[in-house]
């Protein structure tokens, strides 16, 4: 059930659709449907309304995201959450700013559908637009991820892997199944990822290929669980 090919991407045998109503239809990994039900019941006894924004996501899709910034036809961020200037960065730059707030293709940990993005539907207003901000944690949802907080330090399953610091943004809204998650860990290595970017169509992969250790180590290998809670 868990092989490199799921671990990179490539093979979505491991997800299931999940349906939440109203609200749009999203992928994870089969063994997490029930975990993640208990977690929707018991913010619901707080009246909130937990949503998933993003969970599973293929190979092709982060690469089109990815593939999207550098075009700029999505936009890139600084570390202030402020649209960046990317044609005054040079190709370094430009990588190091992506990678604050994107994952690269293959290295992302939403290619195993044990990771998920969640946010409380009920605070949003009618016709507002999610964005999923650090901003946004702190005063439409604040009351939420305050709740999250409290849920998460009472159990060991879920942990959020990028509130620590580090390369990458806190996304207080990033949350790990760590019983699953740590199996795909572990089947995650420097090579593996770096020859499936070189197979695919990548944008920045000449300099993606010349600093993938420090890539690997800092924005890959630095946010797993195993050994770090």
């Amino acid at each position: 059930m868990f092989n490199r090919k799921q671990a990179l991407g490539l093979d979505d045998q491991h997800v299931v659709d999940v349906d939440l109503g109203d609200k749009a239809t999203f992928k994870i990994h089969r063994e997490l449907v029930g975990p993640l039900a208990a977690m929707r019941q018991a913010a619901q006894k707080e009246g909130f309304d937990l949503a998933v924004a993003s969970g599973y996501r293929s190979f092709d899709r982060q690469r089109a995201i990815w593939n999207a910034k550098v075009s700029g036809d999505r936009p890139v961020l600084d570390e202030k959450e402020n649209p960046l200037n990317i044609e005054a960065l040079d190709s370094a730059d430009l990588l190091k700013a992506i990678l604050h707030w994107s994952a690269l293709p293959g290295g992302s940990r939403h290619h195993w559908g044990t990771d998920f993005d969640i946010y409380d539907a009920s605070a949003l207003k009618k016709g507002q637009t999610l964005a999923l901000t650090i901003v946004e944690t702190q005063t439409v949802f604040s009351a939420f991820y305050d709740w999250l907080s409290e849920y998460l330090a009472g159990q060991s399953a879920f942990v959020r892997p990028y509130l620590r610091a580090g390369a990458i943004a806190c996304e207080p809204w990033h949350i790990s199944y760590k019983p699953l998650a740590i199996r795909y860990e572990r089947l995650l290595d420097e090579q593996a990822i770096l020859a499936q970017l070189k197979c695919e169509n990548v944008s920045l992969v000449n300099i993606i290929e010349e600093n993938f250790s420090a890539i690997y180590r800092d924005y890959i290998r630095a946010y797993f669980i195993e050994g770090s809670q």
